[in-house]
């Protein structure tokens, strides 16, 4: 049903850019790739248990879920900016998210993992408000492919996508949480993203390293007309709103400690399709360097699923798990008084 082309289009750029930064590692080294080049404003990375998911007479058992990615840096000045205490920088990157469910079944446990690759560019600005107080400002644009790799009709079991039988369901569905074919539904569609962000940095007297943090930020991402099908873009809706906060602090036994919360909003969504999710998360980082950004966290969230072809259900959840970063944090040049 979903013209593929684009499809091919995407992955074809995607995998130019992936062989870009991987010659990049290996002439330079991973390591000195990855710490030179920072990215800000990306989502950590998160392997959690958790109460069930699902709407009610759906809810399944869940044995764990992994929220991870890899970012690829292809050109990012924004570290050596950051030291040289300079007001500009930008970077160009690729990315590739990914989300997977593995339920407490024997069979097909490993219900429609969700892929993200993409790619994104995005514009920093520094404010230098004293020698221990900075901001930072980023506006983000990008484009990624979202999909769950399955080729079954996204609201009939044992009939494939593509074929006259799948069309004629989505004319004549009645309850769209029971006829969702929870094992091997297809959900596949281009978006286009969009970001405005923004955080403080509190400083150290003597190190100049980042202290404590706070963080907002402004998100939307587009279903792209012609990139999805429009049978499912009627029921899923045009896209996807959110907001969100952070505040990070490091305790005086140099914890750190961090709360985060986030509302999303898809509007223009189908009948009995829930619009909005929120979520409040807890996290705890050990001052130890062996385990570098890995920290423990807890969440609840609740409202719309927003797991691929799941996004019919209203559910609940909360869960806790291990979390962690791919980049290490910024650090700063002094600044006169």
């Amino acid at each position: 049903m979903l013209n593929r082309v684009s499809v091919y289009v995407c992955a074809a750029c995607i995998l130019a850019i992936s062989l870009s930064v991987a010659s990049q590692a290996m002439s330079q080294g991973v390591d000195e790739v990855f710490a030179s080049k920072v990215i800000e404003f990306v989502p950590r990375n998160y392997i959690f248990v958790g109460t069930p998911v699902g709407s009610e007479g759906h809810r399944k058992s869940l044995l764990f879920q992994a929220q991870f990615g890899l970012q690829l840096p292809i050109v990012s000045n924004l570290r050596e900016q950051a030291e040289k205490s300079r007001n500009w920088a930008f970077s160009l990157s690729a990315f590739m998210l990914s989300d997977i469910r593995m339920f407490e079944d024997l069979s097909n446990p490993v219900r429609m993992p969700s892929y993200k690759p993409g790619g994104d560019l995005q514009l920093y600005r520094f404010v230098h408000h004293s020698p221990h107080k900075r901001s930072l400002w980023g506006i983000r644009a990008g484009f990624y492919h979202y999909s769950n790799g399955q080729d079954g009709c996204t609201f009939h079991h044992g009939v494939t996508d593509d074929t006259l039988e799948c069309w004629q369901v989505f004319r004549h569905l009645e309850n769209v949480k029971d006829e969702l074919n929870r094992t091997s539904g297809q959900f596949s569609t281009n978006r286009i993203s969009s970001a405005l962000n923004y955080k403080y940095f509190r400083l150290n007297r003597n190190s100049f390293a980042i202290r404590h943090t706070m963080t907002f930020g402004l998100r939307a991402d587009w279903n792209i007309r012609g990139m999805i099908d429009n049978e499912l873009r009627d029921l899923y809706g045009w896209g996807r709103l959110e907001a969100n906060a952070e505040l990070v602090r490091m305790l005086e036994s140099d914890f750190k400690f961090s709360v985060r919360g986030e509302l999303g909003y898809s509007p223009d969504s189908g009948d009995r399709i829930p619009e909005f999710d929120g979520a409040v998360e807890v996290s705890i980082f050990p001052p130890y360097k062996a385990l570098g950004n890995v920290g423990l966290f807890v969440r609840y969230r609740a409202g719309r699923d927003n797991y691929n072809a799941f996004f019919v259900d209203n559910f609940h959840q909360s869960i806790f798990g291990i979390t962690f970063n791919q980049f290490r944090k910024l650090s700063f040049d002094e600044l006169e008084e």
